[in-house]
């Protein structure tokens, strides 16, 4: 039996998706990406923007909560700057300039005000938008994530999550990438699994380093949920506990699982998401919508 490069280095293969549309859309003054577009945004439930974690694309990991959440909910689903599909560009990735690309895309669509559910990476980034933004977020679903990752965390997520969402920790290419030794311009252009450009994916580990939202986390007024992931060898759950308490009005929901729970078909998983999202919707004065069951529950206060 042979072994593929893609299984030595555990790079996951794109599930195969056939849920809403995928669209090139053009944000103007950002650029144009990928966005998988499920239900029609702008009606009166409201629409759930959906942010990958590192290394991944918005396929790879929501694929399996799409049709859940899409039974509740029209779903939005970009690749973020640099990843997959996501916009590119000559400056270094920074979180604020995604948090833009995400804020034009919403008023591109014309969405109305949106739930932003952000898994890992994705999470400071719904924060970012979130606080820059506060009328197109309507409410938050964090999963995974933490107000702040720090370089412990970002390098646990380099060990972890990288080898589980598309790029090989100690791939020679990688380790080139972050040296600093070639041109960035080069970099760029370097084939990787998932069709990432690769100096922008390198340039996420300093981001998430630096990334503190502490300081002004209580100004986020919008109900939330965290969705701690509890066996969490990247972000431990305790960072995840922490961010919920900074949160003004914000709910903790538990999934037994490790930060790449989002990988494999798990209904428990699958309900908590599904469960935390409908809570979002219905403290944000939504109609009681249909969603699964099996969360384990608390708050945060």
């Amino acid at each position: 039996m042979t072994t593929t490069l893609a299984e030595v280095l555990r790079i996951p293969q794109v599930p195969p998706v056939s849920s809403g549309e995928v669209r090139r859309i053009a944000v103007p003054g950002r650029g144009r990406m990928r966005c998988r577009i499920i239900g029609e945004p702008g009606g009166s439930t409201p629409t759930l923007l959906v942010l990958h974690g590192w290394t991944a694309t918005a396929d790879v990991n929501f694929a399996t909560v799409f049709g859940p959440l899409a039974e509740c909910f029209p779903v939005v689903a970009p690749d973020l700057r640099g990843h997959g599909g996501g916009i590119r560009g000559s400056a270094p990735f920074t979180l604020e300039a995604c948090a833009e690309d995400m804020a034009g895309l919403l008023d591109t669509l014309g969405t109305g005000p949106t739930i932003a559910l952000g898994y890992s990476l994705g999470g400071p980034i719904a924060l970012l938008l979130a606080r820059r933004h506060p009328q197109l977020i309507s409410g938050l679903v964090l999963c995974a994530t933490a107000a702040r990752l720090g370089r412990s965390s970002a390098g646990r997520l380099a060990l972890g999550a990288l080898g589980a969402f598309g790029l090989a920790t100690h791939s020679a290419v990688y380790q080139v990438a972050r040296s600093g030794k070639i041109p960035r311009e080069i970099i760029r252009r370097l084939p990787t699994p998932l069709g990432h450009d690769l100096a922008q994916v390198a340039e996420v580990g300093g981001e998430l380093a630096r990334f503190d939202a502490r300081p002004w986390l209580g100004e986020i007024t919008q109900p939330a949920v965290v969705v701690v992931t509890r066996r969490d060898h990247a972000v431990p759950a305790i960072d995840q506990e922490m961010l919920a308490t900074g949160l003004a009005d914000c709910r903790v929901f538990e999934v037994d699982g490790d930060h790449d729970i989002c990988l494999s078909p798990n209904p428990v998983y699958e309900s908590t998401i599904c469960a935390a999202a409908g809570d979002v919707a219905a403290r944000c004065g939504c109609e009681a919508l249909r969603y699964g069951s099996g969360a384990e529950e608390g708050s945060a206060s």
